[in-house]
């Protein structure tokens, strides 16, 4: 049987370009999925990304407020040292009151004509200067220096003058 067209014949397709047509529009189907799978991909790293982020921030807020606390803290301490410090200071400066007090008590009870001629006291060391008359003097001096207030006490200089006797320089520490 013979083919009937009725269709005009510039209408009519080609066969090879009705293939090339046909592969074309499956090209394109799929060429179109593939861009749906990306852009379905796509949309799930950002949102993936965008949480990963929020919880990211949510950590460098919680490490912003645990160094606030830290540093207040810290500061805390720095003022708790320091008040620590400054009792000590207190401490030592009155050991060095009760020190002086107990040196007071040993140099009253020199024998007459002794002279304490010059008293440096500080936190850490004490210098004083007596002048004694006679080596009988000077003897009763040095007995008495055996004190426990005296304990780490050094002549740092001695000398002799007719006229003002023995002049002893000590340093106690």
């Amino acid at each position: 049987m013979s083919e009937i067209n009725f269709l005009p014949q510039d209408q009519i397709q080609n066969k090879q370009v009705s293939a090339v047509s046909g592969k074309l529009k499956i090209f394109t189907a799929l060429l179109g999925f593939v861009c749906l799978v990306v852009a379905i991909i796509g949309t799930i790293f950002i949102f993936y990304r965008n949480s990963s982020v929020t919880k990211l921030e949510a950590q460098e807020k919680n490490l912003k407020e645990q160094i606030l606390a830290q540093e207040t803290t810290e500061q805390t301490l720095i003022f708790v040292r320091d008040r620590l410090s400054k009792i000590k200071e207190l401490q030592a400066k009155n050991s060095a009151t009760a020190d002086f007090l107990a040196q007071k008590n040993v140099f009253q009870t020199f024998a007459p004509g002794i002279e304490l001629k010059q008293l440096d006291v500080a936190d850490s060391q004490s210098d004083f200067s007596i002048t004694a008359p006679d080596s009988a003097a000077l003897g009763d001096v040095l007995q008495k220096m055996k004190t426990k207030e005296f304990a780490l006490g050094v002549i740092d200089t001695i000398s002799y003058n007719q006229s003002l006797g023995y002049q002893v320089k000590f340093k106690l520490k």
